[in-house]
């Protein structure tokens, strides 16, 4: 989304691992998200602001291994499914390289629901020199 699109897209690739939780259990399992996603942007900022606050949301693919070690003995199950994710963007808005911070929510739908959150930072290169 730019100061004169208030809509926009986008495309991203995630990988996402989490780890055993320590413990709780004497069984160690993990599970490996990988995801592609197209999102809805809408700059909810007013058009003059120097900061950039976006509502993001869309569906995606995602691929989910889970890995279980109990003992000697190791198994892993992966799985495909579709979800959806949300969240919020908020943008310093400056003329050729914009840093960001991204909060989203994803769900995953499938024989078994994952649920997780996602924080990021990141750059935009405005290659015409306009505030993004």
């Amino acid at each position: 989304a730019t100061t004169t699109s208030r809509f926009g897209w986008r495309a991203t690739i995630g990988f996402n691992h989490f780890g055993p939780k320590t413990g709780l259990t004497t069984d160690d399992t993990s599970l490996d998200v990988t995801s592609g996603n197209a999102d809805l942007v809408l700059a909810v900022h007013p058009a003059s602001s120097a900061v950039g606050i976006y509502l993001v949301g869309g569906a995606g693919f995602y691929q989910h291994k889970t890995k279980i070690q109990t003992g000697g003995l190791s198994l892993s199950r992966t799985t495909n499914d579709v979800g959806v994710d949300g969240g919020l963007t908020v943008r310093l808005l400056q003329k050729h390289i914009s840093p960001e911070l991204e909060a989203r929510g994803h769900i995953v739908f499938g024989d078994e629901r994952i649920t997780f959150v996602t924080l990021g930072l990141g750059v935009v290169i405005n290659r015409r020199g306009q505030r993004r």
